[in-house]
């Protein structure tokens, strides 16, 4: 018999009409309606009342549930085969699948172990079992070479217990093969740890050029991105402000500046760039930032007697900080 579950009510009357070789006026006069009510069931333009549904299912030789569309749970569960015997039919996740292998296994392993009077504990079966599980259901996901190292373990594991090989790998050798292994498996994934998660701010659109430059109440705020830039700047006080530079340079000339407010400070976060500060030999740079494979390079020394200090603070990474005095 057709699955017709994802048939419209009218198309299920159709169906089962024809599979008994009836016509329209024959349903009709066993269903006690006119000929014209069964074809405007059979064209969807109406539906048969709740009364007459359970003698229509009888006349087909099937369930109300089955009338309606609905199988009932017994019969979601198992289909006619081609011989009409009943055949059942499972549906497994991968979880499943691989929690009912890993009982089955590790029982059989144990029963083995218990006929062959070998001493091994059921725990020796165990945990080397399910180490080896465990990375059977990850591959089960997706292939990976941490999962394989991991059903390898666990196989190793569990031979060195039943005593079929000897124990030649110690318990630090472990640990360095895994870190191997996660490492590869990072490696050919192509995924790498973030370091940094976040910044103060963020300069740029990926991969496009900027150039920023403000100067508001003796506050400057430069930004430089993928390309290079020289910024002269010109208040009668520095008060403090913000310097970013990625993948780019920036040249920031001081010598426009007349005087330096006390506590100024100004902000770097550099990455990948090179930033040089220009300044007159009135004044004095201090850094206090925190280096991440860049250097620092001074140029000229301050006077002895300054008549200011610039404190920076902040983050420089694989660039270069480049301090001019003039």
């Amino acid at each position: 018999m057709e699955d017709t579950t994802s048939m419209t009510m009218g198309k299920r009357i159709l169906y089962h009409r024809k599979r008994l070789g009836l016509t329209q006026d024959q349903l009709a006069d066993r269903v006690g309606v006119t000929a014209q009510a069964v074809s405007k069931w059979e064209h969807d333009l109406s539906c048969p009342d709740v009364a007459t549904l359970p003698r229509l299912a009888e006349i087909f030789g099937i369930t109300t549930d089955e009338l309606l569309g609905a199988q009932p749970p017994a019969d979601r569960q198992r289909e006619a085969g081609p011989s009409g015997n009943w055949s059942f039919t499972w549906r497994w996740d991968r979880g499943g699948l691989a929690f009912a292998l890993f009982l089955i296994l590790t029982g059989g392993v144990y029963v083995a172990v218990t006929v062959l009077n070998l001493e091994v504990s059921f725990w020796s079966v165990l945990w080397p079992m399910a180490i080896l599980f465990l990375g059977f259901s990850g591959c089960l996901t997706r292939l990976s070479v941490f999962g394989v190292g991991t059903m390898a373990a666990g196989l190793y594991f569990l031979l060195v217990n039943l005593g079929l090989i000897p124990s030649l790998i110690t318990w630090p050798i472990i640990v360095g093969l895994l870190l191997v292994l996660c490492g590869l498996s990072i490696l050919l994934e192509g995924r790498k740890p973030r370091v940094r998660q976040e910044k103060t701010r963020k300069p740029k659109e990926d991969g496009k050029p900027l150039r920023e430059y403000a100067v508001n109440d003796g506050n400057i705020h430069a930004a430089v991105a993928f390309c290079s830039h020289r910024v002269l700047v010109d208040t009668p006080r520095l008060e403090g402000g913000s310097v970013d530079v990625a993948f780019g340079s920036l040249v920031l000339d001081l010598s426009g500046c007349q005087q330096v407010a006390d506590g100024c400070r100004i902000h770097v976060d550099a990455a990948f760039s090179s930033l040089v500060l220009q300044l007159p030999k009135r004044f004095r740079v201090v850094t206090n930032l925190d280096q991440t494979g860049a250097s620092v390079e001074v140029t000229g020394q301050p006077e002895a007697v300054c008549q200011g200090a610039i404190q920076l603070y902040g983050d420089c990474a694989f660039g270069t900080l480049k301090i001019q005095y003039r």
